[in-house]
């Protein structure tokens, strides 16, 4: 989208030519495809560690690799520097960071502490890590997530995460998407409204 709005678009799908790209999930997958870049290998279980595993079976010692991420910490672009290629690009194309009110977010979590929430959804690990750091109980937090108040996540990566911080009832899909099936399964005829 950034390439298109400067009228770049053909000259980095050009740039893509007899290149492997290689997408961490579906998602990647498609949209790289929606714009014409051919995807080589997708991770099946959709995580970093398995993208780590197949460059370092396909061994990347001469190669250029560029890490698109997904605004993080750069912690994966150096676990692919240590696989020692030729060259590691760096390339975040967003941010992660607190709200500058955390108001409504810590409202939100003195609810789900008091078990007044019957669901949260979580789209990304960094939610998850931002919650916690949020919350004014992250034990009473965690707890009311394990009993009361469902936790859904959208993936592997974002359900590690809650379970990293003792929530261990979650709710995933097998391939990363928002569950919403599974989700409504769980509130069928509990009488929850939201």
């Amino acid at each position: 989208g950034a390439a298109e709005s400067v009228g770049l678009e053909d000259a980095l799908r050009h740039a893509f030519d007899g290149v492997e790209v290689v997408a961490r999930g579906p998602k990647a997958q498609s949209a790289a495809r929606h714009v014409g870049i051919d995807v080589t290998w997708t991770a099946p279980t959709e995580t970093n560690d398995e993208i780590l595993a197949r460059l370092a079976l396909d061994g990347i010692a001469d190669k250029r690799v560029v890490v698109q991420r997904d605004g993080g910490e750069p912690l994966f672009a150096a676990a692919v520097a240590d696989l020692r290629p030729r060259d590691v690009v760096d390339v975040p194309v967003y941010r992660w960071h607190m709200p500058d009110d955390v108001t409504p977010a810590s409202r939100l979590l003195d609810a789900v502490a008091d078990r007044q929430i019957d669901a949260v959804t979580f789209t990304s690990s960094y939610a998850v890590h931002n919650a916690f750091e949020i919350a004014s109980d992250p034990d009473r937090v965690a707890a009311a997530f394990d009993r009361d108040v469902l936790a859904v996540a959208v993936g592997p990566v974002t359900a590690d995460s809650l379970r990293q911080f003792g929530v261990h009832r979650v709710v995933e899909p097998e391939r990363a998407r928002l569950p919403l099936s599974a989700f409504l399964g769980h509130l069928s005829g509990s009488g929850h409204a939201f």
